[in-house]
């Protein structure tokens, strides 16, 4: 979990974000991510793969800041 506690912090992702967990929950790519997330001290939520009004409508009622679409990209929405 420290190594992807550290690629988070790296990305942006800090205590005070929501992070928003959009992949399939398998235990290789969703368990060690969420739990990462979770060392840094951001509120993770877990998504999964739902369609796009659905995770739209989600992202909205949470108030996410941080996410994650894609196996290619940690996406920070926090105003700078």
């Amino acid at each position: 979990m420290d190594y992807e506690a550290r690629q988070f912090w790296s990305s942006g992702l800090r205590p005070e974000d929501i992070y928003c967990h959009s992949l399939n929950f398998s235990l290789f790519v969703g368990g060690p991510c969420v739990l990462g997330a979770q060392k840094v001290g951001a509120l993770s939520i877990h998504v999964g793969t739902v369609p796009s009004e659905r995770l739209l409508t989600i992202l909205q009622q949470f108030q996410a800041t941080a996410i994650w679409p894609s196996a290619l990209a940690i996406t920070a929405t926090r105003p700078t």
